[in-house]
Parts: structure tokens; C-alpha cells; sequence
């Protein structure tokens, strides 16, 4: 249940930073003015676009700790073998 909840955050906040990016650049070129605050606020989408990319990668990732301890024990038992 954790994961789904990190895509939904994931999902919901690269959508709506996408629907902003695109809306402040739209806005921003139609009121023909270069310094427009529209084009700040895309900026500012863009960066905010990639955390939710970043909170979708996050998501994708296994946490698996009980591979790495069974792999941990396994090698220490090797290098034990290796000493005698």
C-alpha cells in the first residue's frame, strides 16, 4: 500500500505540473510581454515536474533487505572458508 500511495503523489504532482508548465507558457507568449510572471511560473513547473518524475522513481524501487542480509551472511561464510 505504500507504493501506491508514492505513485498517486508521483502521478498527481507531474500531471499537474505538466498542465502548469504548458498553461504558463502559453499565457506567457500570448501576453507578448518577455518578462511575463507566466514564464516563471513554467520555470517553476519544470522543477517541480521533475520531483514528481523523481517520486515515480522512488515508487518503482524494491526494498528488499532480506536478499542483502541472506547475500551478507552468505559471503561472510565464504571469507570464514577461505580463512581455514
Amino acid at each position: 500500500m505504500n507504493n501506491a500511495w508514492r505513485y498517486l503523489i508521483g502521478s498527481v504532482v507531474t500531471v499537474v505540473s505538466l498542465v502548469l508548465m504548458i498553461w504558463g507558457g502559453f499565457k506567457g507568449s500570448e501576453s507578448g510581454d518577455g518578462d511575463s510572471p507566466y514564464y516563471m511560473l513554467s520555470t517553476i513547473s519544470m522543477t517541480i515536474f521533475m520531483l514528481g518524475i523523481s517520486i515515480l522513481y522512488w515508487a518503482t524501487q524494491k526494498k528488499d533487505k532480506s536478499k542483502s542480509k541472506v547475500k551478507n551472511t552468505e559471503n561472510e561464510e565464504d571469507e570464514e572458508e577461505d580463512e581455514e
